[in-house]
């Protein structure tokens, strides 16, 4: 089971409303507090999941590896919609092995994430 400490650093952004961000673009960190949050409160291990796989999830797991942080994708637990080319499910598969061999990311099922406060 793949266990991290960041369910403390959640729960103390949920309670003063910080940890929400809505980045103008496809990264995470691009024009956000996101960062600085992160430092501030010492976590440099992520757990990625979300929408949309070919845009932010592909570009906020990119951009947090090249500012050095230990880089997690959750790779049953984000998502997209089937394109023009391909559908949602060859996207997901696409993306999840791009960014695990090009060393951007390492990937877990979402059943061996667990956080804990330690």
């Amino acid at each position: 089971m793949f266990v991290t400490t960041a369910a403390r650093a959640i729960r103390f952004s949920a309670k003063r409303r910080v940890g929400r961000f809505t980045p103008p673009r496809c990264s995470a960190f691009y024009d956000t507090s996101l960062q600085e949050e992160l430092r501030q409160r010492g976590i440099r291990r992520l757990v990625i999941a979300g929408m949309q796989t070919e845009y932010c999830i592909d570009t906020s797991c990119r951009a947090a590896r090249d500012l050095g942080y230990e880089v997690v994708l959750v790779k049953d637990g984000h998502t997209t919609f089937d394109s023009s080319v391909l559908p949602a499910e060859r996207i997901i598969a696409h993306h999840n092995q791009t960014l695990n061999s090009g060393g951007f990311v390492d990937l877990v099922e979402a059943a061996a994430v667990a956080f804990s406060d330690r």
